[in-house]
């Protein structure tokens, strides 16, 4: 509105601005010169100019449609030089490509003032939406104020790039927390962590105060906002619920954003949020949340570490059991395996025995040599290879059931263990069940093997003794 070279009030709002003044005609500046100003606005932006004078004519100019300059002129000839004429401008701003436009910086920044901390947190998600960053580009002030997703940058120097994976963040907090108001409040106390200091930024108490209310919804179990008053409870199985005016949350209390920051600067902000919060349940009254110090921190940070220095023992002896267990199952496989070649030789043994025995009553009965395998002899032999193959299957069979029992036995210990160790922790003991899976090859291949090679055997023997028993 400098243009007009009059004086003119301004207020400006998250996505609208309206601008009145005053001024003589003579003082209008031609319809070329405005035009072209207009031309310069930012294109995403709907600006509106209107012209009333004092038989309150209008006349309208914008950027989204065709200048009437007959229109205009006619709004001219209606007028005299001396005649008063009030100039009216409105812009509806868009946001794209994560950028919106402020064109007073201090008249937005007193609109955002006067708003109530809750309303200020809705207007600031409604420009966020779920964007990863977004950029204010400020058109009447040199500026640079940053945080990890919203940056106050003039115009011309728009150039920023921003690492923060909010989206990511939100979909990891809401697995261990639920907020009522999500829909109406979805930001992260980093969207109001400055990474930038600009010398008496007018909004930074605010943004600290909203960082340290929205690190407190985050660390609790459930919270709910409403008229000013944050109603949160830290543990889900206790009942204690805790009722806090937002304004009462200092902004010096950022040991609250501290935390909140620790929690979820890794992968790891499941097993430290449940620390955090039996930590925070002893200062769980009104006085003591809000005057949260380093000491409490520290105690956070001292239970984890002795969490973990528990969890790598447990580690340790888990992995020390499963190394033993698998060295005792490669023993049990062996002996199962054993235990098949006994069978087998067993099998031979009896039918050696028995041949033994009929050779012998031969050579005691005086009987031609020649003369063993009688038909009768075959059948009996023929019946005893048989029931070797009946026997080698038993064995077998006992076999798969004790590597079965066995197999049993470590998914049970696997299964204990799941309690207090994640998946992936699981996946990485157990090495993702490589060794295990591979005794178990190892034991199909070499009872497969054995167990071929006795019927293989067992059927050679009984084509033998049928054909001996042909001849003889």
């Amino acid at each position: 509105m400098d243009i007009f070279n009059a004086p003119y009030t301004i207020y400006e709002k998250d996505l609208i601005v309206d601008a009145v003044l005053k001024c003589k005609y003579k003082e209008i500046p031609e319809l070329r010169k405005i035009q072209n100003i207009i031309k310069d606005f930012p294109e995403r932006d709907h600006i509106k100019i209107s012209f009333e004078n004092e038989n309150e004519d209008v006349f309208f100019i914008n950027n989204y449609g065709i200048f009437d300059s007959e229109q205009y002129k006619n709004f001219e000839y209606s007028v005299e030089d001396g005649d008063n004429i009030k100039i009216s401008l409105h812009i509806e701003k868009e946001i794209l490509n994560n950028r919106v436009s402020i064109y007073c910086f201090d008249s937005f920044c007193d609109y955002v003032l006067k708003q109530k901390l809750e309303d200020i947190m809705k207007i600031f998600t409604r420009l966020l939406k779920e964007s990863e960053f977004l950029v204010f580009q400020v058109l009447d002030q040199n500026i640079i104020y940053m945080t990890s997703s919203i940056a106050f940058i003039n115009i011309n120097s728009d150039n920023i790039i921003f690492k923060n994976k909010r989206i990511k963040k939100f979909e990891e907090i809401k697995t261990v927390n639920y907020f009522y108001n999500f829909n109406e409040i979805m930001l992260l106390p980093e969207d109001f962590c400055e990474t930038t200091e600009f010398i008496n930024f007018p909004l930074k108490e605010i943004f600290e105060k909203i960082k340290n209310v929205l690190s407190l919804i985050c660390m609790a179990n459930t919270a709910n906002l409403k008229n000013g008053v944050l109603n949160i409870q830290v543990r889900e199985q206790k009942i204690n619920d805790l009722n806090i005016s937002i304004n009462q949350i200092e902004n010096t209390s950022n040991e609250i954003y501290k935390i909140y920051e620790w929690i979820f600067v890794d992968h790891n902000f499941v097993d430290k949020i449940s620390i955090a919060r039996t930590i925070l349940e002893l200062y769980w009254n009104q006085t003591e949340i809000l005057e949260i110090d380093h000491k409490v921190f520290a105690s956070i940070q001292s239970n984890y570490n002795l969490y973990l220095k528990n969890n790598v023992d447990k580690y340790i002896e888990l992995k020390n059991k499963l190394n033993e267990y698998l060295i005792e199952l490669t023993d049990k496989i062996t002996d199962l395996i054993l235990n098949i070649i006994n069978g087998i030789k067993k099998i031979f043994f009896a039918i050696f025995s028995f041949l033994f025995t009929v050779v012998l009553a031969n050579i005691l009965s005086d009987a031609p040599l020649d003369n063993i395998f009688t038909k009768d002899v075959v059948i009996l032999l023929e019946l005893v290879l048989i029931g070797s193959i009946i026997y080698l299957n038993v064995c077998m069979k006992e076999a798969d059931y004790k590597m079965i029992k066995d197999i049993e036995a470590y998914d049970y210990m696997k299964e204990q263990y799941s309690d207090l160790l994640d998946a992936k922790d699981l996946k990485i003991i157990f090495d993702d069940d490589k060794r295990i899976n591979n005794i178990k090859v190892e034991y199909e291949e070499r009872k497969q093997k054995y167990f071929l090679e006795g019927i293989i055997i067992i059927i050679i023997l009984m084509i033998l003794f049928a054909l001996f028993g042909q001849i003889s």
